[in-house]
């Protein structure tokens, strides 16, 4: 079989990475740990119209997970009171409400969030309700530049 020219040569591309992802998205593969009793937090900054989505499964047992939405605002945040002061007076918009999952083991989850402007996300695994257990995610990010389209009406 004869080697594919890339496209910056008159080639064609693949639209698709080796593991089936979009060829022009920024994919995270993560192994966490988050320990009994506690939750841990990922923080993903976003633009305007960029579209991220995730998959995680655990090594076993349930997890809690949630996602917040919180806009920068203009200027960005001065530092980690900023940001938790725009959380406490209601700017976060709740993504995915605080669920306890169970099953995650056997099943993958999945979600999506196309930011209407640039903000943080916040996707937390919460361990708070195992006294006993650690629990082990596998979890994948995938980040797009969204393309906005609109239909015009006659």
């Amino acid at each position: 079989m004869a080697a594919a020219t890339p496209g910056a040569a008159g080639g064609k591309t693949d639209d698709k990475q080796a593991g089936g992802d979009p060829a022009d998205a920024i994919v995270e593969r993560k192994t966490a740990n988050v320990s009994n009793g506690k939750s841990g937090k990922k923080l993903i900054q976003l633009e305007r119209a960029q579209l991220v989505e995730w998959e995680f499964k655990t090594a076993g047992y349930d997890i809690g997970f949630a996602a917040h939405f919180t806009p920068t605002p203009p200027g960005g945040f001065a530092n980690a009171a900023a940001r938790q002061a725009a959380t406490a007076t209601g700017s976060t918009e709740e993504v995915f409400t605080l669920t306890r999952l169970a099953n995650v083991d056997k099943v993958a989850t999945q979600g999506s969030f196309v930011a209407h402007t640039a903000g943080e996300l916040v996707i937390t695994f919460d361990n708070t309700h195992s006294t006993w257990r650690s629990k082990t995610i596998n979890y994948k990010c995938m980040y797009l530049a969204c393309v906005l389209l609109f239909v015009m009406r006659s």
